[in-house]
Parts: structure tokens; sequence; C-alpha cells
């Protein structure tokens, strides 16, 4: 909100649809070697030992290849970005190395069942953005998105020195880094594009919208869909939480309990409802917050609604299947939702705005909802 009200909807719509893209290739940075890491983790600590070494030498290698991925992405399709080429080079830097670096040591901690101190890590870059962009709110400054944006990096940076300072040995000694071998790059490849697809869905709208809409209208769609996906954040952090326990006993004979699986389904399906209901309140006052300059946005946020039981339905189907080695499945069933709202928007967007890119939204979120419901089914847990 506060970013959204400093920049402006022109500003903010062009530094969304960048981010968007920095932050969709950042999930790639890891390789998905974070995730092997947790799943290893879970099982027995110590086991970690065997992932660790070669984690960084592959967030590092292939965080600079994903970074000039990123540099000609940017020249060739935001060619005409008001955005200054320095501040894309800072934002690749943050999205591409700094913030995915973070996943190890957070792995690390949730597999030990310390959820707060996982969280902690994850968080505190968000909390420091958040009071950089207070300040820049509270004391206007000539070149607002240049500060927030360094304030991104450097946020990135303490998140780190925190993560280093709870969990001294979260990282290997550089004597002991390694490349991966090609069996712990298969296993790892399916994580990687596991991980890339799961948060596609929450980031590529924002890229497109930039492409597809005049700037001011996509900085208005993607105040609402910022909106949205902050409201998701419960469901996001009970699936966390969950996600040492689904792979415990993912790997036990009897699988994961099927009393689990119905908790956490209804969890995500009632709060997705009671949360669409109370956000579709709020829009007069999602409305008043965000200013003249926002026309429209309370409209989008109350269509957006739609999607959000189903973006918890999403996210709980994606864990359960990863949880179960199943990675290849969430990705046809995330693949699908994405393919239907890139088909969505190309087709709906040119006839009605940012309605159609509404629409394209909603219509991939529950696809992917659908599909996820029907494989989670397609196999069920065995009662224990």
């Amino acid at each position: 909100l506060l970013v959204a009200r400093v920049l402006g909807p022109y500003l903010f719509g062009a530094y969304v649809g960048i981010a968007a893209l920095a932050i969709l290739l950042g999930t790639l940075t890891t390789f998905g070697t974070h995730l092997v890491l947790l799943a290893e983790a879970s099982q027995a600590y110590h086991r970690r030992l065997r992932v660790l070494p070669y984690c960084l030498s592959t967030a590092f290698s292939v965080g600079a290849i994903l970074f000039v991925i990123f540099a000609l992405v940017v020249s060739t399709i935001f060619r005409d970005s008001p955005i200054p080429g320095t501040l894309v080079v800072i934002i690749g830097v943050t999205e591409l190395l700094v913030q995915p670096l973070l996943g190890i040591p957070a792995a690390q901690l949730q597999a030990q069942r310390k959820i707060v101190a996982s969280q902690l890590v994850s968080l505190t870059p968000l909390a420091i953005r958040f009071l950089v962009i207070l300040d820049v709110f509270l004391r206007p400054v000539a070149h607002p998105l240049s500060n927030f944006v360094i304030g991104c990096l450097v946020s990135g940076v303490i998140g780190l020195v925190v993560a280093t300072l709870m969990l001294p040995k979260a990282w290997p000694a550089f004597r002991h880094w390694r490349i991966a071998t090609v069996p712990e790059l298969r296993r790892a490849t399916g994580f990687a594009i596991l991980n890339a697809t799961a948060v596609g869905p929450a980031e590529i709208d924002k890229s497109l919208a930039a492409r597809l809409l005049p700037l001011a209208t996509a900085g208005v769609y993607s105040g609402a869909a910022r909106i949205i996906s902050a409201v998701s954040l419960p469901v996001t952090a009970m699936v966390q939480a969950a996600l040492p326990t689904l792979f415990k006993e993912a790997r036990q004979t009897a699988g994961i309990r099927p009393q689990m699986l119905t908790t956490m389904f209804a969890a995500a399906f009632l709060y997705g409802c009671g949360a669409a209901l109370l956000m579709w309140l709020c829009v007069p006052a999602i409305s008043w917050l965000f200013g003249e300059a926002y026309a429209g946005i309370g409209h989008a946020v109350s269509l957006l609604c739609v999607a959000i039981p189903g973006i918890g339905l999403r996210q709980t189907s994606g864990a359960v299947l990863m949880a179960r080695d199943q990675p290849w499945a969430r990705v046809l069933f995330e693949v699908s939702g994405i393919v239907v709202l890139l088909v969505g928007a190309i087709v709906l967007v040119p006839k009605f705005g940012i309605i159609g890119m509404i629409g394209a939204y909603i219509a991939g979120e529950w696809a992917m909802a659908f599909v996820a419901a029907a494989i989670v089914i397609k196999k069920p847990a065995t009662n224990r």
C-alpha cells in the first residue's frame, strides 16, 4: 500500500512488472536445492550435510546466469520502462541472489520445527522494507523509488546476517563447497521447476499487466493483486509450518494421515471464503487508502476476491504433492494455471482491459485448484 501510494500508479506499474520478473527468475537461483535440503533435514537433521556443500555453489552459478537472462529480457520487453538501468541492476541482485540465499538457513530452521525462527529469517527483510518505505512516505524525497530499491537490497543483506546469527552453521565453509553431481541435479530439477511454477501464478500476472496494459492501469491492477496475495499469507504460513510433518509422514509406509489432509484443506477453504467476504466488505476503505490516483482499485479488489479460496486450495495441494515427492504432478497443475492465465490475458486484455486481466487471473487460480484437487484425490493418503 505504501509503495503504491508513494510511487503512484504509473511508476508502481513499471516497477512491479520488472520486480515480478526478477522474483520469478529468482525462484530458480538455488535450483531447488533448498527444498532438497528441507526434505533431507526433515527426516534426520544431520542429513543436511549431504546437501549443504553444493547449495551455495549452485546458487551463485545459476544466479549469475539468471541475472544475464533478466537483463536481456528487461532490455527487450520493458525497453520503454521509466525505471533507470542502475535500479534494474540492483533489483536483479536483490531478487536473483540475496533473497534466494535466505531460503537455505530458513529450510534448516524449518526442518528442526523452529517455525517461528524460520519465519523470522524470511520476514526480517520484509519488515525492513516496510520501515524504508514508511520513512519515504513520511519524509518525501526526490527519488523515492531509488531509496526503496536500495533499501530492499540492504534489507536482504541484513536478513542474511540475522540468519547467520540464528544458525551459525547455516553456511558450509568455502573449502567444503562442491559442484552438484548429475543425480543430485536430476533430483533438484523437479523441485526447481516446482518452486518456479509455485511462484509463477503470483508474479507473472504483474509482468503481463505491465506489458499488456497502460502502465498506470497496470499499477492499479498490481496494487489490487498485491492486496489479494497479502490476504493469502496465513495459508502460506500454515503450509510452511506443516511441511516438515508432511515430509516425514509421506515417507512412512502408511503415508500422510487423511485427517491431516482434511484439516488442512478445510482450513484453507474456510479461511479463503471468510477472507474474501472481509475484503469485499473493506473495498470502500481500500479505495480511500489508495487515493484518487488509483481510481477503480476498489472494483478490481472486489472482483479478485473470487480467487482467494482457490489460492488457498492451490497452495495446500502443492505442499501435499511436494511432500509426497511428486514435484512433476505439482508442476503439471501449476503450468496448467499459468497457461490459462497467459491465454486468457492475451485474448481478454485487448478487449476488456483490466477486467480481462482480472478474469484471466481468476480463471488461472481456479483451474489450478481443480486440477490439483483431482491429482491429490487420485492418490489418496493411506490411513495409518
